[in-house]
């Protein structure tokens, strides 16, 4: 991936701490005014704009249906402990842009329930 974060951590005297492959990614949550320029996330039929560099975690159980998600960084969804919760998302149009869109991976699977429901035609 174009934009996959490195980090190495070097103790004094010691040298690099094994990282195990582990990637560390900066994120922005979704339920953060901060992530919104401290305003409120975007609001039914708005759009919204991943630059690249930055990692958008989607926080929340449930998103407005947005129109379009411009995707250059990263949209990234984790998780809930709960095998049982559930999360949706809402968009007419997801388009990925030099970026990704991450709903687990191989090693650390998706356990929640996530709907991903795309609107229009």
């Amino acid at each position: 991936m174009k934009d996959t974060p490195k980090v190495e951590i070097f103790i004094d005297g010691q040298g690099l701490v094994a990282t195990q492959g582990l990637i560390f990614r900066y994120v922005s949550l979704w339920s953060s005014p901060e992530t919104w320029g401290h305003d409120i996330p975007p609001q039914k039929h708005e759009s919204i704009s991943i630059p690249q560099g930055q990692h958008l975690l989607v926080d929340v159980d449930s998103t407005p249906e947005v129109f379009a998600v411009i995707v250059e960084g990263s949209l990234l969804f984790a998780p809930n402990s709960d095998p049982t919760h559930l999360r949706s998302f809402d968009a007419h149009y997801i388009m990925i842009r030099g970026g990704y869109m991450e709903v687990g991976t191989e090693e650390f699977p998706y356990t929640s329930h996530i709907t991903i429901t795309m609107h229009g035609n």
